[in-house]
C-alpha cells in the first residue's frame, strides 16, 4: 500500500492512505527515525481501524496501527524523537 505517517506514538500511528487495510491484519513496518536519533525501527503493526475515502468527510482516509512487541528501548526512542521534533 501506499500511505503517509501523520500521527506517530510510543504505541503506534495513522498512515493516511486512500486504500487503509482492515483491522486485524498484521505488517512488518521500518520506520527511520532520522537526527537526532538516527535510528531504524522495525516491528509488526496491527490495523486496529481504518477509514475509507468519503467524498464530504472533514477526515482524511486512513488506518490506526498499533505497534507489536516492541521493546521498552524502541518506545524510549519514538519519544524522544516526538520530543526532538517538537522542541
Amino acid at each position: 500500500f501506499f500511505g503517509y505517517t501523520k500521527n506517530i506514538s510510543r504505541s503506534g500511528m495513522f498512515i493516511s492512505s486512500i486504500n487503509p487495510k482492515e483491522p486485524g491484519e498484521i505488517y512488518q513496518v521500518e520506520i527511520p527515525l532520522p537526527a537526532p536519533i538516527n535510528q531504524t525501527i522495525q516491528c509488526a503493526c496491527e490495523v486496529v481501524w481504518n477509514r475509507h475515502f468519503e467524498k464530504k468527510s472533514p477526515y482524511e482516509p486512513g488506518m490506526g496501527l498499533k505497534f507489536s512487541g516492541i521493546s521498552e528501548s524502541v518506545a524510549t526512542a519514538i519519544d524522544s524523537w516526538i520530543h526532538e521534533s517538537s522542541s
